[in-house]
């Protein structure tokens, strides 16, 4: 078998190498209590997910964390794919809130917050194709073209430390937020065809697109402004009940990344044994050289951008209501080219008044239908509460994903 039918993805991985969203989700519920008016707050949170719309976790996980993927494997992930619209997107964050209504700001009914996070958010968006040409080679498309158009991927980690206010009784809250963004990665390819000659001795690459990232990440590498702002609404409900309800927004605003490297393609590349036999030595020769002669062209540049905002409408749980069930539901968006709007429904069992139990469901994201669960404990002063918006994915490999969420909350 010639070194071009072995070794060909090697040019891709090469391409995306050289070239080469958490933000953190609202994951658990919020809960609104306007009885405790005089009172200081801290909250601690956190959240981790990995999700799909195509891929199971028996396939994302070895892309993620390494590992060995069999035939069958891999083939149960190909078929699982849609010709062009696959997802996998990572969301990692801790964070904290500090809240003191002992304090008169501006106004008597307005209180201190003040807010830090840290977050990491990635999506990769591809067609069928691109997972063909990375698991397969080019076996699967002799004398055949591989779609690769329309891949993009998107990386940024930042944190943020945010001063503001909030309403002691509405508990609707601002904050104005400074960030300094670690690293910041953009793949974007329009187009991408690999044509393979019927013997698999040739390779025809025709490809137009653009990626970016910081030269040196870390502490630093950009700056950025921005503000949340929550807005909490009460509405008549059901039997001349209030209900609460939630028009959240989360990091609007700009960063600024100055003095990153790009590369921009836009060309034809044919390539054999030979040129394949020099990529795979790439570690030994000046990448840029060998980019230069493919037609990849590089350069430094600076850009402004907005920060990845979150926008979520929801009803909230009422800790000051005895009724055994309460539904929360809600939509939840992001200004990502990878995120779909996700609609969740969830119902709480008041199992007493210090243990709660709910069960939710939600489509849209990164993945499609998935089934999540959460339990919450208070206990005097203090305020746990530990769920997972994807339980088929958290315990079994067949979930598309996973995702858990803990929140810890202390009040005196």
């Amino acid at each position: 078998m010639n070194m071009v039918k072995i070794k060909w993805a090697y040019i891709l991985c090469f391409l995306l190498a050289s070239f080469s969203d958490i933000q953190a989700q609202i994951s658990l519920p919020s809960f609104h209590d306007s009885l405790f008016i005089q009172e200081q707050t801290i909250e601690l949170y956190g959240l981790g997910e990995m999700s799909s719309n195509g891929l199971q976790r028996s396939v994302s996980d070895k892309f993620l964390f390494g590992g060995y993927i069999d035939s069958d494997t891999k083939n149960l992930g190909f078929a699982s794919l849609s010709n062009s619209e696959n997802i996998l997107g990572v969301d990692l964050s801790f964070g904290a809130e500090y809240r003191n209504a002992n304090i008169k700001v501006f106004k008597k009914h307005l209180g201190l917050l003040v807010r830090a996070k840290s977050s990491t958010y990635a999506s990769f968006f591809y067609p069928k194709d691109v997972y063909g040409i990375l698991l397969y080679g080019n076996q699967l498309y002799e004398n055949d073209t591989a779609r690769m158009g329309n891949t993009g991927f998107r990386q940024i980690s930042f944190q943020k430390i945010g001063v503001g206010i909030f309403d002691k009784k509405t508990k609707t809250n601002a904050s104005v937020n400074l960030y300094n963004i670690t690293s910041l990665s953009d793949l974007y390819l329009p187009f991408a065809d690999l044509y393979t000659a019927q013997k698999g001795d040739s390779l025809v690459l025709d490809l137009a697109g653009q990626y970016s990232s910081t030269n040196n990440p870390g502490f630093g590498a950009g700056l950025g402004l921005g503000v949340d702002f929550e807005y909490r609404i009460p509405v008549q409900w059901i039997k001349g009940q209030t209900a609460f309800f939630s028009a959240n927004v989360q990091d609007l605003g700009v960063m600024y990344v100055p003095n990153r490297t790009a590369y921009f393609a836009d060309t034809v590349l044919r390539i054999n044994g030979f040129t394949l036999q020099e990529l795979r030595s790439a570690q030994e020769v000046d990448r840029d050289q060998i980019l230069d002669s493919l037609g990849v062209k590089k350069t430094s540049i600076s850009t402004a951008q907005l920060l990845p905002t979150l926008f979520q409408f929801s009803k909230l749980i009422d800790d000051n209501n005895t009724n055994r069930f309460q539904s929360f539901f809600g939509v939840r968006m992001y200004t990502s080219m990878h995120y779909k709007p996700m609609f969740f429904f969830g119902q709480q069992w008041r199992i007493n008044a210090n243990m709660h139990w709910a069960v939710q469901t939600h489509y849209g994201g990164f993945s499609k239908w998935r089934f999540g669960s959460y339990f919450r404990a208070r206990l005097n002063q203090a305020d746990l509460a530990l769920g997972t918006e994807d339980l088929v994915g958290l315990l079994m490999q067949q979930g598309f994903g996973r995702n858990l969420s803990l929140k810890l909350r202390y009040r005196w």
